[in-house]
């Protein structure tokens, strides 16, 4: 079947080979070969999180196959489902690997918005509202709900847009950045006689 091994190649094969390219390269991850080579899949990340695009491509994969391959127990699919947005919500909110801060921000608030739509449609898939008026004002809610997920990504969106437009930098310039105003402010120490003995 293609669609299997179109799963295989692709939820599967492409994370299994970006994570042995980062094991092989995780002793040189800040030399200039390697970030050429391999920079996109953590020069966005902590240094001690450098690996986390690979968890973002699981959960990525998780998902795939939950879509694909969990329709015939919908209930059970959204529940997995569920459980993996939690999970990695709170994970990502207590690790925050991304050096940029708002980039932690609108990862917790995209699997926040995906968590709010799951526990939506588990409820009509549970179908039991008791009457029309307590359907229409779940469905009320429900709207409510996806729209103020969605002005909060929306918010996200803006904020980071205008910094990149405002500071026209990179995360990579802000860790610079970052970086030599450390070593500005320890220069000092650093040209102190008793420290040189």
């Amino acid at each position: 079947n293609a669609e299997y091994m179109g799963v295989l190649v692709y939820v599967v094969g492409i994370p299994v080979l970006c994570a042995l390219a980062l094991r092989r390269a995780r002793q040189t991850l800040f030399e200039p070969a390697t970030i050429a080579r391999y920079g996109s899949l953590y020069g966005l990340f902590r240094s001690d999180a450098y690996f986390c695009e690979l968890v973002l491509l699981g959960k990525k994969a998780a998902f795939v196959l939950l879509v694909v391959f969990g329709n015939r127990a919908p209930v059970l699919q959204v529940a997995l489902l569920l459980l993996l947005f939690v999970a990695t919500t709170i994970a990502m909110a207590a690790w925050a690997p991304f050096f940029v801060q708002v980039y932690n921000q609108l990862e917790v608030r995209v699997s926040v918005a995906v968590t709010l739509m799951l526990v939506i449609g588990l409820a009509f898939l549970g179908g039991e509202f008791g009457g029309a008026r307590s359907r229409q004002a779940f469905e009320a809610v429900s709207l409510m709900l996806l729209v103020v997920s969605g002005v909060a990504l929306l918010v996200a969106i803006v904020v980071e847009m205008r910094d990149l437009l405002r500071k026209g930098r990179s995360p990579r310039c802000e860790r610079e950045a970052l970086l030599l105003a450390a070593a500005e402010r320890d220069l000092a120490d650093l040209k102190d006689p008793r420290v040189l003995e």
